[in-house]
């Protein structure tokens, strides 16, 4: 037997789901959060690829500049145990030129793993789905490319490369830029997508089918 809802409830439910994967969800990063990032920017393996290129921060600098040009960040946590898979930040977003652009900072025991795969489509389609973005841009070091570009080219496309642009780790590096624009790539992508959301909620004695993707 089906419950019968009104479009407001289904659509408040939707949106619980919608930024919610098989492995990982996203949730809004709250003051209380602040210390963590802050205590996972001190690993130097993070804080070399991260903005500061390796510098020491003061809580205090970070905290204040904690929302410095950034439209909107996220946390991906575990699905299953709650750990924090991945911090998500979208930043100088340009809404008249329809663009925007968006990091990633994984933790370090989620490095090159699914649950981060999943954290960066979740985050990009949160994007779209939101604002009317045309595109959205992610420059990524050479030196990270192993842990995130094939989850980046599932959605988007690589457009430049500057060589011997970064030095780190007594080298100099390339960077890359990769956009994600709307169209069938990114649309296949969504689709996958809505197909793992699609989940049975029981409600009491009734059960209906969710499908958050419905609504575009």
């Amino acid at each position: 037997m089906r419950a019968g809802r009104g479009r407001g409830d289904v659509d408040d439910l939707n949106d619980q789901r919608r930024n919610r994967g098989p492995r990982v969800r996203l949730t809004a990063v709250e003051q209380r959060h602040l210390p963590a990032l802050w205590e996972l920017i001190q690993d130097p393996e993070v804080s070399r690829p991260w903005r500061t290129a390796g510098a020491s921060v003061s809580p205090e600098e970070f905290s204040s500049t904690f929302w410095d040009g950034v439209l909107v960040q996220h946390l991906a946590v575990d699905a299953e145990g709650g750990q924090p898979v991945a911090w998500l930040i979208c930043y100088d977003a340009n809404h008249r030129q329809s663009r925007a652009y968006f990091a990633v900072v994984g933790f370090p025991e989620f490095l090159a793993t699914r649950a981060l795969r999943d954290a960066i489509h979740l985050f990009i389609d949160y994007l779209f789905e939101t604002w009317p973005f045309r595109q959205v841009l992610i420059d990524v070091p050479e030196f990270n490319l192993q842990g995130i570009e094939h989850a980046i080219l599932r959605a988007g496309e690589r457009v430049a490369v500057i060589p011997e642009y970064l030095y780190m780790y007594g080298c100099w590096w390339s960077l890359h830029t990769f956009a994600i624009r709307r169209g069938e790539r990114l649309e296949e992508l969504r689709r996958r997508l809505r197909r793992e959301r699609e989940v049975r909620v029981a409600a009491g004695p009734f059960e209906f089918d969710v499908n958050p993707g419905g609504r575009t």
